[in-house]
């Protein structure tokens, strides 16, 4: 339960933080302050990975719907390091790019392992209905 409170204050904490960059941004009219939205993305993907080492780990006590779910976090965050390598190779792609697919593609991700996890923690209070998203 404590890993679960640790995880969710976390996850807020980054949001309001990117929240607060954005509204930042905007108000001082600089889009390069978003280039630091990068760093709060390294400790959250490295949390992001930690945890889910942590449900692949213990994949035989979730549910079929989570286990699925875990399944597509993992394609997805394989295919976003794929597809990032072979974005490195070429050099005719704009730096743009790679701006906002380093912005873009890992909040996506980290916002799916979020609901991920709420998912997994309702089922595990039994307060998951049989109809519910994701």
């Amino acid at each position: 339960m404590g890993n679960y409170k640790l995880y969710n204050t976390l996850m807020h904490i980054a949001a309001f933080s990117l929240g607060l960059l954005i509204i930042f941004s905007l108000w001082e009219e600089d889009s390069g302050i978003l280039k630091s939205v990068v760093l709060i993305l390294m400790p959250l993907g490295l949390i992001q990975l930690f945890v889910g080492l942590h449900f692949l780990t213990s994949m035989r006590i979730r549910s079929n719907s989570i286990k699925s779910g875990i399944r597509v976090y993992w394609y997805l965050t394989l295919g976003y390091f794929l597809i990032l390598y072979v974005a490195t190779r070429f050099e005719e792609i704009h730096e743009d790019f790679y701006w906002i697919y380093l912005l873009v593609a890992p909040w996506s991700i980290a916002l799916y392992q979020y609901c991920l996890i709420q998912k997994s923690y309702r089922e595990r209070k039994g307060e998951v209905s049989k109809y519910s998203a994701l």
